[in-house]
């Protein structure tokens, strides 16, 4: 999935945190920044293989067409082991589970699921400013249901007792 949609899935898990109590908004802005970044993982490995720092070739083959740039975080061996870990710091602490929880495990469902529609639904390559944009109806679905769910959290009354 695109960027965008990383950080408003992170920002709708941070919000949901808000409400919950585990942290404040600027926790949830930090869950929506972080649910990005982790995708630092892609710009290392393209280093490894092409020995330079190219953020915009690196960008297009991340995308899954050209080449494969996923590493142990992105697989369901390491989301299973990574899940493990988050349940068992959940134990001793829910607040920093969650927050961990809600930057990992939807990156890793959207990732999935980008993967899926790619493979097997089609797609389309666009190219805005020399960048791959691939453009699907799920995403943008996706984008204006979590952008409703966002506004509703914002402004939803607390109930009182």
């Amino acid at each position: 999935m695109l960027p965008i949609t990383h950080f408003l899935v992170g920002l709708l898990f941070g919000l949901i945190g808000v409400r919950i109590g585990f942290f404040g908004y600027f926790g949830a802005f930090l869950i929506a920044i972080l649910a990005v970044l982790i995708d630092f993982d892609h710009l290392i490995t393209y280093y490894i293989r092409h020995k330079e720092w190219n953020l915009k070739r690196c960008w297009n083959v991340s995308l899954g067409v050209e080449e494969n740039l996923w590493t142990f975080l992105h697989y369901w061996k390491g989301f299973f082991v990574i899940l493990i870990f988050l349940i068992i710091l959940g134990i001793f602490n829910l607040g920093w589970g969650y927050f961990l929880f809600s930057i990992y495990v939807p990156h890793f469902l959207l990732d999935q699921l980008h993967l899926y529609w790619v493979l097997n639904k089609g797609y389309k390559i666009h190219k805005v400013f020399g960048m791959n944009v691939i453009v699907y109806i799920l995403e943008i679905l996706l984008v204006l249901i979590v952008l409703g769910l966002i506004l509703w959290l914002v402004y939803l009354k607390p109930k009182s007792i």
